[in-house]
């Protein structure tokens, strides 16, 4: 089945010439201008908003990660790579080379048992009680905290390797994040700004960023059957606000089954897929959820018609440029 004439994929492929720089340079504009009002007005109020604008950039900057992950950020292939890797994936402790071997697998396997992905869904819906548990627990740098310190176990508890070999892992793996963190460290110490760093990177990257993550992993795959052959009921688009186009879904990222159905588009591209698909005959066909708090809505009040399974005492160790696994 053709879901899209040829003419109409040519346009939703084409990548505009410059796009990449003013997607990176917007996202880091937005960070930069968040800082600056922070520090220059000293108020609880401000900072407190700036920290969860900046939270949502860094999960904006993993958005432009995955959009290079699929080669879309920027036609050559080179500048593809090491720009998403140095401004998008480092800052916030990502990894683009990891990110691209592990997503493959994703668009391979969508919601199969060899979909890596599928841990982090298949256990919704739960309990009301059970969902302001795991955003209590992001939002308190609690998620963020473990994130960072299971990486680390992973990378280090190999009794097979001498600690040299476990020192050289550790760099290779994160290495460039802790380096393009460290540098940027030491710019705001000697700015007489460390305190800066502390409030307004770090700790957005530990809490806010952790609960777009999870609202959007749900978002995206969540109550969506497993093993489905039909391409429509593989992932889920949202219709954003414009606030949460802002916090929670930058970068046309909330049209996610478009998305999956034409991987290779840019983000930017997006609304124009759909709105092919729809001129096309397919909006019936679409999976889509009116806004995040719908989504939210629909997987707590589902609780009870639960059929997924539950890790119980279990819960998810890894990253986001690696996957996760479950742990008891």
């Amino acid at each position: 089945m053709s879901l899209l004439r040829e003419d109409q994929k040519a346009q939703i492929l084409a990548k505009r010439k410059l796009m990449g720089f003013f997607l990176i340079i917007h996202c880091w504009a937005c960070v930069g201008l968040s800082m600056y009002v922070a520090v220059v007005s000293s108020n609880v109020i401000i900072i407190l908003i700036a920290m969860v604008l900046i939270g949502s950039r860094q999960q904006a900057l993993l958005v432009l990660m995955h959009e290079a992950a699929h080669g879309n950020l920027f036609k050559n292939k080179f500048l593809n790579k090491w720009a998403s890797q140095v401004f998008c994936a480092y800052p916030v402790l990502g990894d683009m080379k990891l990110y691209q071997n592990y997503h493959a697998k994703h668009h391979a396997w969508t919601q199969t048992e060899k979909d890596p992905d599928l841990l982090l869904t298949k256990h919704y819906p739960v309990s009301l009680t059970s969902m302001l548990r795991k955003f209590a627990r992001d939002i308190s740098g609690v998620t963020g905290v473990r994130q960072i310190r299971d990486r680390l176990v992973d990378l280090l508890d190999n009794p097979d390797l001498s600690t040299v070999d476990k020192v050289n892992n550790l760099w290779r793996n994160i290495g460039g994040g802790v380096s393009i963190n460290f540098m940027c460290f030491c710019v705001f110490l000697v700015s007489g700004l460390g305190w800066a760093y502390f409030w307004l990177w770090l700790v957005p990257l530990l809490t806010w960023h952790q609960v777009v993550l999870r609202v959007r992993n749900i978002a995206e795959h969540a109550l969506l059957t497993e093993n489905s052959k039909n391409v429509f009921r593989q992932a889920r688009t949202t219709i954003a606000s414009g606030l949460e186009r802002i916090l929670i879904a930058p970068y046309w990222v909330n049209y996610h089954l478009e998305h999956h159905l034409f991987p290779t588009a840019p983000c930017y591209n997006l609304p124009q897929v759909r709105a092919f698909l729809i001129e096309n005959g397919f909006e019936k066909d679409l999976e889509t959820e009116e806004s995040y708090l719908a989504v939210l809505k629909r997987i707590t009040n589902n609780f009870e018609r639960h059929t997924f399974g539950s890790h119980g005492k279990k819960r998810l160790v890894g990253s986001f440029s690696k996957g996760y696994k479950i742990k008891d």
